[in-house]
């Protein structure tokens, strides 16, 4: 805890950034933002001496690097406080410049900390650069990686089901492990058959070649995990960065794997009124049909931050309009990258205007002036295209020699060969055999569907210039081989033909350049479902894959590519824990790309996902609530409810008052829902007759009419509900649902309510919705077009809250006994509603990088973000996120989870799936109960025979934390009732539901104690839950186990 209480106990020093010159330093800047810190840059070498906390980034070059930092006068001082063991955080050239040498740069002297000379990948079996994401090997335990050798161990062997946590890398040079170096090792990654260092540390010096300013909100977490202790230690705390012992080599042995990369793509133009706009061509025609207006998808940086949240591994820029006479500074597609950086912290790539140029003003800039400005903007890889078709024409002419003056080789020397992406544009010029065209590198074709208009099975692909418009007659294996000579890190493979098709990537073209070169490949045109990618990624060495108009439409989401990537056995990056579900679940649960909803085991619907737009469809406005439901609620017809603060009440009511007008007319009317707020009025007895009410979970106002035999309860585990609809066992006719205003793009929110209202609007035939300003906009799986709703009525009534209640003496006691007992720091907690929660959260304050991925959740987490006590960063899965499905409670609640993108609510199916809690570290489920038998049955549903609540997420989330391998379920209840009752009994009552059987139960706790009953026999149990039973009632407990095991 030390790290946590100095950071606390004193002033968050500035976080001094060196700022070299060269590469991305707006990223990390933004990252150290994100962190939650404030950047200052090193102007002067003083800057270094007076710095508290020092962070050197670096994209670049070895050589220039060093030049850079000693003709600004930062080398000496830099050394000095390497010496003097202050605070330091180095970043991929900020880590390299840290040994002797470098390969990259001959006779050029590094800082010389850290023994040893960095050396080229060697290429023998794998690309180089090794561009992407990468897994790490921790070696020991630190505040950077881990601070646990279990936390360390995760990183490359987590919880069952999951896959191994990536970081960006981007580097030809590397440092390997050698004897001299050993003891300054962190962490290793494996790449190109090697292992080499992925990060050291000796005392408060740390640095890493990932960069976790690209590495998602897993890299903003360590980012400020290290910041963090680096405070401390500023704040006079000296052991708050100290990391374990060296070690011989990592916990884990096996190898880490690199990540087959998604890409999204954005074609940034002017249109026609002069905006930016992302838009998408069809074989490179942006204008709508017969000549129209250019096709507008979105705004651009917009489209980059919703990318980002949805799990791309990297975007790409394509400035097809270039602004060819523009002023540098005054190039829109600065302020877009500036946007951008700002907004996703993935690798950004931008192409287009990258040549030299006289502007508007007379003033002549080089590509490598408009180069330098994209990346001090926020690039991280700058494409050429035209230019490198020139440049490779003039190396072929030349007989293959580099004259060091194309922007290629340019932009390489300064930044370093990773920061240039050649972007091909070919098209096929059909043969009908290879001795027709005995000077291209001509191809077969092996797809029928790619034959020329006369069955030809050959062809050689011509490079275009601008845009697709000219021939060059060079061939792409030509063009290939010439960029990799100049100094080309990545090859971006496009395809006229190809073009807006979505007929799948040409895997000859791809496969061919991946042959031809040693540099990544990037496989771009065609995309049109997700199995295009597995296809293009296990038939090529394609490292990337890249789509546009697919993602940009919602065609097909990224997690849908994720998913099939897992079900293909593809390495992928898949934090997003959505990634995982869908893989798990065979993409069976939701049609996606146009595909029908399918599994095999089971009955199955039709469904719609509520974030595709519905071409041509505008909900209807209704005039009163029940105008919104008269037409659609008729005699026979199911209607679904939507839950908790999400209850639509004025829909609710409605249906109360529409229900005279249906008696006598045929079958009653079916409404399922699990709880609802409100009065429920459709569930009065004078509606029997009308209202057929089944709750798959009760509350106040459904109780009375199940105990009168008018409503029904049905028994069911919360994350089973969903598939209630999605296999048609209860088809939905109607879904009644409250949801925000929609944003300017038409997408509304499910708000505090996600839960199983997702799978509802994705099976009823028609959906109604209430537009209330007042639900919260949440992330998450709950985003709704308003093309996917039917009828909308507007209100602005208060949606349901539920006041924090004060606990008990009683309760508090529970709440001191698990947090301080039972809670670790690291925790992934998992906690109902009432006052236990409640009580357990109000005491957690001296706790560290808890997580929270919970069925639902309430006001008592609050304070406990602000206070940097929830920072969710150990998480294995949604790192960094707030994992719900469902909120209830006071405005304040609501205000926190509006526009937060800390918070994702979920659909309950992912949430309370046991193969995602399991993955969580330590995972912690606080549930509660109504009585608990002397054997460990637990009984949360009823008491006695009256049914009280319901089945619920309790056995989801006991069974997932107890097959965590750290996990701790918890069952927790007062060891009496307020009128003195034992809950702690000889047998259950008559009638009372088991939800928790005896088998599942672990941890019990009253105000008297906790005791684990796991794998204890039953007379154990019956002793370890007597000794917590309230002691007015023990001996009469005791002769009663007596009596009915016999012995104790």
């Amino acid at each position: 805890m030390a790290a946590a209480s100095s950071a606390s106990a004193g002033e968050m020093p500035e976080v001094s950034l060196l700022d070299y010159g060269a590469g991305n330093i707006q990223s990390i800047r933004n990252a150290i933002v994100k962190a939650g810190f404030s950047p200052k840059d090193v102007v002067t070498p003083d800057d270094i001496r007076t710095a508290k906390v020092l962070v050197f980034p670096g994209v670049g070059a070895f050589g220039s690097a060093m030049e850079t930092l000693t003709a600004r006068g930062f080398a000496e001082p830099l050394k000095e406080y390497l010496a003097a063991d202050r605070p330091f955080l180095g970043i991929c050239i900020g880590m390299q410049t840290l040994f002797e040498a470098s390969e990259e740069s001959p006779g050029v002297a590094g800082l010389g900390v850290i023994p040893g000379t960095i050396t080229r990948f060697k290429g023998a079996m794998a690309a180089v650069p090794q561009i992407g994401w990468n897994g790490v090997s921790p070696w020991r335990a630190s505040p950077l990686l881990g601070d646990s050798e279990e936390a360390c161990r995760a990183w490359s062997a987590p919880a069952a089901g999951a896959s191994p946590s990536k970081l960006y890398f981007v580097h030809s040079f590397r440092a390997e492990v050698t004897d001299a170096n050993r003891d300054w090792v962190l962490a290793s990654t494996d790449y190109d058959g090697s292992r080499f260092i992925a990060a050291v540390q000796r005392g408060n010096v740390a640095a890493t070649q990932f960069h976790p300013e690209k590495s998602g909100a897993l890299g903003i977490a360590l980012l400020r995990r290290f910041l963090v202790a680096a405070t401390a230690v500023a704040n006079g705390d000296a052991g708050a960065l100290k990391a374990g012992a060296p070690a011989a080599g990592p916990w884990v042995a096996s190898p880490t794997r690199l990540a087959r990369r998604v890409v999204a793509c954005l074609d940034v133009r002017s249109n026609d009124a002069g905006d930016l706009v992302v838009t998408k061509g069809d074989q490179y025609d942006v204008r709508e049909s017969g000549g129209g207006a250019v096709r507008n998808l979105g705004k651009p940086v917009e489209l980059c931050q919703r990318y980002y949240e949805e799990g791309a591994d990297e975007v790409c820029f394509l400035n097809i309009t270039a602004f060819r006479e523009m002023p540098l500074e005054e190039q829109p597609m600065l302020e877009v990258l500036a946007g951008a950086a700002a907004a996703a912290f993935v690798p950004l790539t931008v192409g287009g205007g990258i040549r030299d140029y006289t502007d508007s003003a007379g003033k002549h800039w080089t590509s490598l002036d408009v180069a330098a400005r994209y990346f001090r903007a926020g690039a991280d890889k700058i494409s050429v295209g035209s230019d490198a078709v020139r440049a490779a024409l003039a190396w072929h002419a030349s007989g293959g020699k580099a004259t060091g003056a194309s922007c290629i080789e340019q932009i390489a020397r300064v930044y370093g060969s990773q920061a240039v992406v050649v972007s091909v544009d070919p098209r096929r010029v059909y043969v009908a055999s290879p001795e027709d065209a005995p000077d291209k590198h001509v191809v077969e074709m092996t797809e029928p569907r790619r034959f020329g208009p006369a069955g030809e099975r050959y062809a050689w692909y011509e490079c275009t210039l601008s845009g697709g418009r000219e021939g060059s007659g060079l061939d792409t294996n030509a063009l290939a081989r010439a960029c990799e000579a100049l100094g080309a890190g990545e090859l971006l493979v496009n395809c006229v033909d190809e073009d807006g098709q979505k007929q799948g990537f040409d895997l000859d073209l791809i496969g061919d350049l991946c042959a031809a070169v040693g540099i990544p490949v990037v496989a771009s045109s065609g995309a049109g479902k997700p199995q295009h990618f597995s296809e293009v990624f296990s038939r090529t060495r394609a490292e990337a894959a890249l789509a546009a108009g697919i993602f940009h439409r919602r065609e097909v989401p990224i997690s849908a590519v994720k998913g099939e990537l897992a079900a293909a056995g593809v390495e992928h990056r898949g934090d997003d824990a959505s990634f995982a579900m869908l893989a798990r679940q065979a993409r069976a649960l939701a049609r996606l790309a146009g595909r029908a909803y399918h599994d095999s085991a089971a009955p199955c619907i039709a469904m719609s996902e509520p974030f595709q737009v519905r071409p041509g469809h505008e909900p209807r406005v209704a005039t009163d609530a029940v105008d919104a439901i008269a037409a659609a609620v008729r005699p026979g017809t199911t209607v679904f409810v939507g839950s908790a603060a999400g209850t639509p009440l004025a829909l609710t009511k409605a249906l109360a008052d529409h229900g005279p007008s249906l008696r006598g007319k045929g079958d009653k009317v079916h409404v399922v829902h699990i709880h609802t707020e409100g009065k429920g009025e459709y569930m009065a007895p004078e509606l029997a007759d009308v209202f057929h009410v089944r709750n798959f979970f009760t509350g106040p106002n459904a109780r009375k009419s199940i105990e009168a035999g008018h409503g029904q309860y049905a028994p069911i585990f919360l994350s089973e509900i969903p598939l209630l609809f999605r296999r048609g066992y209860v088809p939905l006719d109607v879904a009644l649902i409250t949801v925000s205003p929609p944003d300017k793009h038409g997408y509304a929110s499910l708000g505090v309510s996600v839960d199983v209202v997702r799978s509802a609007i994705q099976c009823a035939k028609t959906t109604i919705a209430v537009v209330n300003p007042n639900m919260p906009r949440t992330f998450g799986d709950g985003q709704v077009h308003m093309s996917q709703i039917d009828v909308v009525l507007h209100s602005d009534d208060p949606i349901p809250e539920m006041g924090v209640r004060v606990p008990s003496e009683q309760e508090r006691d529970i709440g001191r006994i698990i947090s301080e007992e039972l809670v670790r720091d690291g925790a992934t907690l998992q906690m109902g509603i009432g006052a236990i929660p409640d009580a357990v959260l109000s005491q957690l304050g001296d706790h560290r990088d808890l997580g929270v991925h919970s069925e639902m959740f309430s006001d008592g987490i609050i304070d406990l973000v602000q206070n940097g006590v929830i920072t969710n960063a150990r998480k294995h899965l949604n790192v960094g996120q707030l994992i719900g499905g469902f909120c209830v409670g006071s405005r304040r609640l609501y205000d926190f989870l509006d526009d937060n993108t800390l918070v994702r609510m979920r659909d309950i199916a992912y949430v309370n799936d046991t193969t995602i809690i399991r993955q969580q570290p330590n995972m912690t489920a606080i549930n509660s109960a109504v009585e608990v038998d002397l054997t460990g049955q637990v009984v949360s549903d009823s008491i006695g025979e009256r049914i009280f609540s319901g089945v619920g997420g309790q056995l989801d989330f006991i069974r997932g934390a107890s097959l965590c391998p750290t996990g701790v379920p918890i069952i927790a209840l007062p060891s009496v009732t307020r009128r003195g009752e034992t809950r702690i009994v000889p047998t259950i009552k008559p009638g009372g539901g088991v939800v928790t059987t005896r088998a599942h139960v672990h941890n019990i706790v009253t105000e008297f104690g906790a005791v684990d009953l796991f794998g204890k026999s039953l007379q154990e149990r019956a002793k370890l839950l007597i000794s917590i039973a309230h002691p007015d009632h023990r001996e009469e407990l005791e002769r009663a186990a007596f009596e009915r095991l016999k012995s104790l």
